[in-house]
């Protein structure tokens, strides 16, 4: 039973990150980066379904008016940080409806790795994201939801937008998805989104929230210790998040530099110690500078094989910890 739970729970997380774009489903974008505004207006016969403001830093403010065909909707977000390390993260979402009543959301968590955060209006287009940037997802605002991570929005609650504007105080990435107005009945009817599950089954994508949190929130009623078993797994989760990101980052992302600056040290360390050696200074320099790479080869297979035990350690706890839920 735990294996096939640990099994379980690896097909949903590979199957969230590595969940592609596969279906026909016709949609445009429109994309501008590291601006405080913005202004887009759609073509005739087009709508906007989904807005997304990306890589938003803490302590700033975000104000989106949404224009549906001259009713306009307000959505103002608020993000702080707080605590030590701003390790407490605040969040204030109002929306304004055209008739001029409103409905507040508020939220708070304790996340010492989140630099930044995202929110996504309408949730629709699937994005690949950081592991450690904190989400906002917006179901459709004529049902206004806001919850801390992804869920699968009732589409039919959705507005559609001729226009989009926004300003933040700080810079953020914009992501705006449109559609053919005329598309759209059908698009509902059928219940479709752009999104591709991993292969998931019905059961688990109908499933409301995010099966992380809502395992934590289960360890957390264990009496006694459940407070601390989540901290615990928590921590171990950020952990693995954390090496992850700098692994992509450093070794993926920017391999060029990565390669450059390891021989650089390597090169550094061959010369250094030439006056110490007995033997010529040319083999000394050529017998340090392979021992050099050595070393760091090793060293990266044992921080690969330690951030393995410690994901095997963490599926493990969690199908250990089930039982009592």
């Amino acid at each position: 039973m735990k294996f096939a739970v640990i099994t379980l729970f690896l097909l949903i997380t590979i199957g969230t990150v590595a969940a592609e774009n596969t279906t026909d489903i016709k949609y445009y974008s429109y994309r501008v980066e590291r601006v405080t505004e913005f202004d887009y207006v759609t073509g005739q016969d087009y709508s906007i379904v989904s807005v997304y403001l990306n890589d938003i830093g803490f302590n700033s403010t975000q104000t989106v008016l949404l224009d549906a065909y001259g009713e306009i909707y307000t959505l103002t977000i608020t993000a702080t940080a707080e605590g030590t390390f701003g390790a407490y993260k605040n969040f204030t979402v109002t929306l304004t409806y055209p008739n001029g009543s409103t409905v507040t959301w508020n939220y708070k968590t304790f996340d010492l790795a989140g630099q930044d955060y995202d929110v996504k209006i309408q949730y629709w287009v699937q994005q690949a994201d950081s592991w450690l940037d904190l989400d906002i997802y917006i179901g459709g605002l004529l049902d206004f939801q806001v919850l801390p991570f992804g869920t699968k929005f009732n589409l039919t609650k959705f507005v559609l937008f001729n226009r989009v504007q926004g300003t933040s105080t700080k810079e953020m990435n914009v992501d705006i998805f449109y559609v053919a107005t005329e598309d759209w009945a059908e698009i509902v009817e059928k219940g479709e989104s752009p999104f591709d599950w991993g292969g998931l089954t019905d059961a688990i994508k109908d499933t409301p929230g995010n099966i992380w949190n809502q395992f934590l929130g289960l360890v957390e009623q264990i009496p006694v210790a459940g407070e601390y078993l989540a901290d615990g797994l928590n921590f171990m989760a950020i952990l693995v998040g954390e090496t992850f990101f700098y692994v992509k980052l450093i070794f993926v992302e920017n391999w060029e530099i990565a390669v450059l600056t390891f021989e650089a040290f390597a090169m550094m360390y061959a010369i250094a110690g030439g006056n110490q050696e007995e033997e010529p200074s040319f083999v000394g320099m050529l017998r340090r500078y392979w021992s050099f790479h050595a070393t760091a080869i090793m060293l990266i297979f044992y921080i690969i094989r330690d951030t393995l035990n410690l994901i095997w350690r963490l599926i493990s706890a969690v199908g250990s910890l089930l039982p009592f839920t």
